[in-house]
């Protein structure tokens, strides 16, 4: 529903050898020093036929989080590498073979949140927090040119485990006036597999029709385990209390509730979309996709609470089909000016509650979809040093996903569940300004409004009508300035200054609701200064990230909890940073 961010990465080069090193040091102001390599090396194995192309990095990077509670500083520091191959056999002239490989490893220590009622960049915990991921890709594609089309094949797979540990209020409300409760962790596991096939067929040349047609499969399983404990100590204490009061002490593991999951996804879909000069400067974009998809679920949930112990299997499934069609008409004024309008259709998966295990929520929430209309230009002036585009959209979301609340009968504990919660609209307007005034001058300006609304409810402590949407800042912008030009030393030097801002209006993290205020995070704008010179084979940056220093708010609160929201943990930017960057080429 939201688009898709599509990544391009530089294949190998078949006819040259070819390698770039980059370090990057750099010390963040309330926490320390910070470090990244990274490197590339170009291999043509066989020349014209068979190359190879590697890239690695590693990153080290310091806190700048002060846990009160034991006393460590700067304990939210992290580290990761990352390691990339890409194989290119060109078999023929019209035939080629691309192998990709690549795996991600980021472990991160403690939380990127500070309590708002300590001191600046505080947090008081006693857990053992951590989120650490690995990521693994597989891709195989195939290209044959046919003359009058392109043939594609995309073979895919991927993996990736997360472990990750937070504080989590769930277990105080209910068992703190049985015994001393000093620590709340709740573990959880993630284990993800899927693999992918696509292809693809593009017609060749700059034709009065153009057209591409393509099928689709994915297949995607998902293992997760989540565990609310108490440590040894608590367990002792409120054990202790239960004993007191005649109630069922819990297990001598410390869990409190111990659920395991496993979520199946599949999806076949086949699609086609052309682009049709109807006129010498007007164009037709017409598109379909059509997709059937099964996502299915089975949960098992143990928990023990004040009543009694309790133990369920949930299992469920949706299926659903829909076609998803895409329209536009562009007519081109001149070579440099063009307007445009487009209507997209959007679609999202239904979800299945797991909390039907404690009698909370019914059988999940259906799909939601959204149309969305966009009326627009593209135009240069002034032969091309100036680009001004512009557009104006409207969303209009039908059955919008919604997290709710309520308490089960059977554990006395929140659960959240998801709900469909009735329909939003969007009215926004964008405007992007690049303009190269004089030679080695750069300037760029963006800027975005958006009014979202809930005009329809549909759910019991669904969002208030007329509310706006979380996560959707009323206004957006950023801003560049850059230079470059020669440095008069007698050798080929070039020298490049940059400022960047980026500003967030502020935004909502909760839905608006009769007992949430939407738990809001304020406006921000971040500054970025870089200053280089650059020669033939060398390079050097001296920079600073967040310049003045912005306690830019990203999020509040653990946001997937439901009501376990402590509003006070905010997700901040990281602090101001001085670096250096030193980069070669060979």
């Amino acid at each position: 529903m939201g688009g898709a961010i599509k990544m391009i990465l530089n294949s190998p080069d078949l006819s040259k050898y070819e390698g770039r090193a980059e370090t990057t040091l750099s010390s963040t102001e309330s926490g320390g020093f910070n470090y990244q390599v990274r490197g590339m090396a170009n291999l043509p194995l066989v020349t014209d036929r068979l190359g190879l192309r590697l890239v690695g990095s590693y990153e080290d990077r310091d806190g700048y989080i002060d846990n009160v509670a034991t006393g460590e500083d700067d304990f939210n520091g992290s580290h990761g590498y990352s390691i990339r191959g890409t194989l290119l056999w060109q078999l023929t002239d019209g035939l080629s073979a691309e192998l990709l490989a690549l795996r991600n490893v980021q472990d991160q220590d403690g939380t990127s949140q500070v309590d708002s009622r300590l001191a600046d960049l505080e947090m008081a915990t006693l857990e053992d927090l951590y989120n650490d991921t690995e990521n693994d890709v597989l891709g195989l594609t195939v290209k044959y040119d046919l003359g009058f089309a392109g043939l594609t094949s995309i073979s895919s797979y991927y993996s990736s485990k997360r472990e990750r540990q937070i504080h989590l209020p769930a277990l105080g409300p209910v068992f703190a006036r049985f015994g001393t409760i000093t620590q709340e962790p709740s573990a959880s596991t993630t284990d993800l597999s899927s693999v992918s096939q696509e292809l693809r067929l593009v017609s060749n040349g700059d034709q009065r029709l153009d057209w591409v047609v393509g099928a689709f499969y994915r297949d995607k399983e998902q293992d997760s385990r989540s565990r609310f404990y108490f440590v040894p100590a608590d367990l002792a204490s409120v054990n202790a209390g239960l004993a007191v009061a005649g109630r069922p002490l819990l297990p001598d593991s410390g869990t409190i509730f111990d659920t395991f999951t496993k979520d199946g996804y599949e999806q076949y879909a086949v699609y086609g979309e052309i682009n049709f000069e109807l006129l010498d400067r007007l164009e037709l974009i017409g598109g379909l996709r059509w997709f059937e998809e099964e996502v299915t679920y089975r949960g098992e949930t143990v928990g023990f609470s004040l009543l009694a112990s309790a133990s369920s299997v949930v299992p469920g499934g949706i299926k659903e089909d829909s076609v998803v069609p895409k329209y536009g008409l562009s007519y081109k004024l001149s070579d440099d000016h063009q307007i445009y309008v487009q209507a997209a259709k959007g679609f999202r998966s239904g979800v299945v509650n797991t909390s039907r295990a404690f009698q909370v929520g019914d059988e999940g929430a259906g799909s939601d979809r959204l149309w969305s209309y966009e009326l627009g230009a593209k135009t240069s002036w002034a032969d091309q040093r100036l680009r001004l585009n512009g557009a104006v959209y409207y969303v209009d979301w039908k059955d919008v996903q919604t997290r709710l609340t309520a308490i089960s009968p059977v554990t006395l504990s929140s659960y959240g569940f998801m709900e469909n919660g009735g329909d939003a609209e969007l009215i926004g307007a964008e405007l992007e300004l690049v303009g190269a005034p004089i030679q080695g001058l750069l300037l760029g300006l963006n800027g975005g409004y958006t009014h979202s609304e809930m005009v329809r409810v549909a759910a019991a402590n669904a969002a208030i009508k007329g509310s706006e949407l979380p996560s959707v800042p009323e206004w957006t912008a950023s801003g560049f300035f850059e230079y470059r030009g020669p440095v008069p030393v007698g050798v080929n030097l070039t020298g490049v200054l940059r400022f960047d801002v980026q500003y967030s209006d502020k935004q909502a993290m909760l839905p608006i609701t009769t007992t949430s205020d939407g738990n809001y995070v304020k406006s921000y704008s971040i500054g970025k200064l870089q200053l280089g010179l650059e020669a033939d084979r060398w390079s050097t940056t001296i920079f600073i990230d967040n310049l003045w220093d912005e306690r830019a708010q990203f999020g509040r609160g653990n946001t997937g909890t439901g009501p376990l929201v402590n509003p006070d943990f905010i997700t901040v930017a990281r602090p101001r940073t001085y670096g250096i960057r030193l980069g070669t080429s060979f």
